[in-house]
């Protein structure tokens, strides 16, 4: 890579954000938002609406507690039990040493800037002077470093960060975001930021990055009658709790879930049956219940085996103890491998509690499709369709290292914010559209292949469904061939989605 020694500065006061970019940019830095939003707007409505429509109101029902619960325990279960347990442990675990309950500094972060600290004059001035001068950032194809910013423009971010530390009143959203977005226009970064010490270092938003120097500033290093060291060991010990409080009960409430919708719906019907089986309704009618399937257990723990080992590969787990590690809250909203622990575990307690093959068959396809698509493809179709609008590369991208390869292409390469793309000038305007288009486009092709057609596709299959079935070519049965969205028709065959 190369180091980007900078000397221009864009003035954000003069540049206004539309809605739409504003909307792109928060969920575009908020894991939990971002989820969220893609499965209200994009999939659990269509789906629960699909199901209603294709099969009947039993059907609706239980897709739609599947589906609208689910997004609540991913996205949201986690990050209320964390924040619960972070009151509780502030004042039970050692009462006497005071802490910021609302702190979300990982101890990595605690690590490096204790570094920074220490081998600082340790006033305040020096301190931020050290921090900022250790921080850089990913821009393009390169690494820029704020130390490398003439000084007559980073003095006024020293300034702004001392008057917010030294000011008796705490510091309120807007006034942190105008901090952020004066980083942002010299360092010219704000996805992918490096804070390097002496001896330790860790990387986050720049959002993040903000909010944690003037929290350790506020609330550690310059806080008046406290001991530092020991609000050092307590906020650590904060990290864990939240972790061995919120993640257990947010991973019962993933593993139970689909349990719970096949109890409901029972209870609702008189009988434990698939409510996508071809009859379901006659079923309920007569209370003919089916008998449970042979082989079935097998089959459930040869796909919730495929299933984990893909998780497992995507989240870079080699042991358990790295998982572990790996599970620290950053922030109250959910994300990394926190949130997607909980999601692979809702869907394993999904596959668990399926009835019959023709349920495992479905739950296999939509949501080993929804885990990849949320993970790989919305990406991959965000920056598909970046690169069209910017076949070089220069405007709308940031690549950490070059390569090639599709390896290459979903872990090295990323579309820059819309705050990153005002930062580097140029055709502002134009760039700021394009990455927009970019980002809809991923979020389109979650709503139209996963809300829409991915459903359909599982009911046609199941209406199609025989007895004993046999291996035949889709297009030689004119009755799911008919009902079959057009996206899948001559490339599909049965066999492929039998289990």
């Amino acid at each position: 890579m190369n180091i980007n020694n900078i000397s221009s500065q864009v003035n954000f006061k003069s540049i206004n954000l539309d809605m739409l970019s504003k909307g792109l940019y928060t969920l575009n830095n908020n894991d939990m938002l971002n989820a969220a939003a893609v499965d209200l707007f994009a999939t659990d409505t269509q789906r629960t609406i699909i199901e209603t429509k294709r099969r009947g109101k039993n059907a609706g029902i239980e897709m739609g507690f599947r589906e609208f619960t689910g997004t609540f325990i991913v996205e949201f279960s986690a990050t209320l039990f964390a924040l619960l347990s972070s009151k509780i442990f502030a004042k039970k675990y050692k009462p006497k040493v005071k802490i910021n309950p609302n702190s979300w500094l990982t101890n990595k972060a605690i690590d490096t800037f204790s570094d920074i600290y220490n081998n600082s004059d340790k006033s305040v001035n020096g301190f931020i002077i050290d921090t900022l001068n250790s921080m850089s950032g990913l821009a393009g194809k390169r690494i820029n470093y704020f130390s490398d910013v003439e000084k007559e423009k980073t003095k006024p971010i020293v300034d702004k960060f001392i008057e917010i530390i030294e000011n008796p009143v705490r510091p309120d959203k807007k006034t942190i975001a105008e901090l952020q977005d004066d980083i942002i226009s010299v360092l010219k970064a704000d996805n992918e930021i490096l804070i390097k010490g002496k001896n330790k270092q860790f990387s986050d938003n720049l959002t993040h990055i903000v909010r944690d120097i003037v929290d350790v500033s506020r609330n550690v290093f310059f806080k008046n009658g406290i001991d530092s060291n020991e609000t050092i060991k307590k906020l650590k010990q904060l990290n864990k709790s939240r972790v061995a409080f919120a993640i257990p009960l947010s991973l019962l409430l993933a593993i139970s879930n689909q349990k719970l919708n096949r109890y409901l719906t029972k209870r609702r019907t008189g009988i434990d049956n698939f409510v996508g089986e071809n009859g379901y309704e006659n079923n309920v009618k007569n209370q003919n219940e089916t008998k449970k399937e042979k082989g079935l257990g097998l089959k459930k723990a040869a796909s919730v085996g495929v299933f984990l080992t893909m998780l497992l590969a995507t989240m870079g787990v080699k042991k358990p103890i790295d998982l572990i590690k790996n599970l620290e809250f950053s922030g109250p909203a959910t994300s990394g491998n926190t949130i997607k622990t909980i999601y692979g575990t809702l869907i394993t307690g999904r596959l668990l509690a399926s009835k019959d093959s023709t349920e495992l068959r479905e739950t296999v396809l939509r949501d080993y499709l929804g885990f990849l698509n949320w993970l790989v493809l919305g990406g991959f179709v965000a920056k598909g369709v970046g690169q069209i609008l910017d076949p070089k590369m220069t405007q709308l991208f940031n690549i950490s290292k070059e390569g090639k390869g599709i390896k290459h292409w979903l872990k090295d390469i990323s579309l820059k914010s819309q705050k990153e793309i005002i930062a580097q000038g140029g055709n502002i305007k134009k760039n700021l559209k394009n990455l927009n288009i970019a980002q809809i486009s991923g979020i389109a092709y979650s709503a139209i292949m996963l809300g829409i057609l991915l459903p359909k596709l599982n009911i046609a299959l199941t209406q199609n469904k025989k007895d004993k079935p046999q291996k035949q070519d889709i297009k030689t049965n004119p009755f799911i061939y008919k009902n079959t969205p057009e996206i899948f028709k001559g490339f599909l065959k049965q066999e492929n989605f039998m289990v």
